[in-house]
């Protein structure tokens, strides 16, 4: 058994050491689970579901690196599925739900803008059946209840979704589910007097796809990344999610030894956030610690330090240090050429 899928296991085992009846899903999962299975496994309200939102929900990093094998076979699940999902240009979809009043003035706050989902977003082809999820339920001063409308393009295939109704326990709600980190524009955010609640239009959208692929070039030679480099460069590249992303490599960086294999990793996926995320200073400092960390270790391959080099003239050259930017970018260049020979 893959050692993700036993420690996954395991921690689920100590959460529900006393629940017999998940005990027992835990060891079906154990001896029956198939990525073929992974999409029915995630609409049951077993511990799967359970913990796995929970940890996405609280950004619980360790929680979620537990997870890992589970999130990518759904993931890759998704994408499989979605190409079966061509069947008109424009899709419309709903999601009822009760949000707190912060998170709604953030929603406000953003009209125009693009968001990221930070977990697997539920919806439905179905008014009726998104409208249940919030039936009965009171818009107060705390609370407020929300309709989400979604459209999106079919087309597109850089956007994941998939029909995941046949796999679902409760068949016939047409449900839709949108894979971790979809990104979504906010196109309105208006109260609706007549159904006392607000309403919130948003599309999906593949503009910061490419944004995200460009500015973390991580194709490059993972063969030779460990696990835990790998799941943290797919949390930020396949799926932008930067905040969650920071935590985990933070995560390592207090946890491992100055000396382990793993440092150089970290501190320039570090420093790719931090330039994305616009703080330049400390996305500088990142990336000359690893720098000096390379430049001590022989056995790091070109293509390793070639990347930071250019990583760090990218810094320079956003902060208008020209004459350092031009530096870098000509030692790079130099170890170019003598890969070339």
């Amino acid at each position: 058994m893959d050692q993700a899928k036993i420690d996954m296991l395991k921690t689920c085992e100590d959460y529900y050491c006393f629940n017999k009846q998940q005990l027992s899903k835990i060891e079906q999962f154990r001896t029956s689970y198939t990525i073929n299975e992974v999409i029915r496994w995630f609409t049951l309200d077993s511990f799967v579901y359970r913990l796995l939102n929970r940890a996405l929900r609280t950004e619980n990093i360790s929680h979620l690196y537990l997870f890992r094998f589970f999130i990518i076979d759904l993931c890759k699940q998704l994408e499989h599925e979605r190409t079966c999902i061509r069947d008109r240009d424009i899709l419309h979809l709903y999601r009822g739900q009760i949000m707190s009043s912060s998170e709604l003035n953030d929603l406000k706050d953003n009209i125009g803008n693009l968001i990221s989902t930070n977990s697997f977003l539920s919806t439905s082809r179905r008014l009726d059946v998104a409208m249940q999820f919030i039936l009965g339920a009171t818009d107060t001063d705390e609370l407020k209840v929300i309709l989400f409308e979604i459209e999106v393009d079919c087309q597109n295939t850089k956007i994941t979704f998939a029909d995941i109704d046949k796999y679902s326990q409760l068949q016939g709600e047409e449900e839709v589910l949108f894979s971790l980190g979809t990104v979504f524009c906010i196109e309105a955010v208006e109260f609706v007097s007549t159904l006392n609640l607000w309403k919130v239009k948003m599309t999906a959208t593949d503009e910061l796809s490419n944004k995200i692929k460009e500015a973390f070039n991580l194709t490059i030679g993972t063969e030779n990344r460990s696990p835990s480099i790998l799941f943290g460069n797919l949390l930020i590249n396949e799926y932008g999610l930067f905040d969650i992303g920071e935590k985990f490599f933070q995560m390592l960086l207090k946890n491992l030894s100055p000396n382990h294999d793993d440092i150089f990793d970290i501190y320039t996926s570090l420093s790719k956030i931090y330039r994305q995320k616009e703080q330049y200073k400390i996305a500088l400092d990142m990336a000359l610690k690893a720098y000096d960390l390379r430049r001590k270790v022989v056995s790091r391959n070109c293509i390793d330090l070639n990347e930071l080099l250019n990583l760090i003239a990218r810094i320079y050259l956003e902060t208008r240090k020209y004459k350092l930017a031009i530096k870098y970018y000509q030692e790079s260049l130099v170890i170019c050429e003598k890969n070339k020979n």
